[in-house]
């Protein structure tokens, strides 16, 4: 209600018509061995998730990784090992700007798909941003890998 009275209705309405165009860039944003799992979510999360080496070539979306991770067991257990190192590994270099998803979603045989949420909620968020986060989390990830 404080923000309501301090930005006004069509300062709420330009607020959130950004938050959704930063997310929908966010969503939209290609990096290798990332991949978005709820690209058609209607809220501000986005869910990413990291793709191993090893499977990049043949997984490029989410329903492919879901593929693969019912599928093939070794696959779930390194993205979920590859996207929690790559988490603790930024909190020692460069604090990202999501939060860690122990289980994000769960597969056929209910194993736990883990990834990191990006909840897009400050004003000052810009696609710049969410360019420079990537070039962050490429570098982290080549680390980890």
């Amino acid at each position: 209600l404080a923000m309501l009275k301090t930005l006004g209705l069509n300062g709420m309405r330009q607020y959130i018509a950004n938050q959704m165009a930063i997310t929908l860039y966010l969503r939209d944003t290609k990096a290798p061995g990332f991949v978005v799992a709820n690209r058609e979510a209607l809220g501000f999360n986005t869910m990413l998730l990291v793709i191993p080496l090893a499977y990049r070539d043949s997984v490029k979306n989410y329903e492919d990784f879901l593929e693969k991770a019912n599928s093939d067991p070794n696959f779930l257990i390194d993205a979920n090992g590859l996207v929690n190192n790559l988490y603790q590994k930024s909190l020692e270099v460069s604090r990202l700007g999501c939060s860690f998803s122990k289980s994000f979603a769960v597969t056929a045989d209910g194993r736990k798909i883990s990834g990191l949420k990006y909840t897009i909620v400050s004003p000052h968020a810009s696609n710049r941003f969410i360019d420079k986060e990537f070039v962050v989390l490429g570098k982290i990830l080549q680390i980890v890998e």
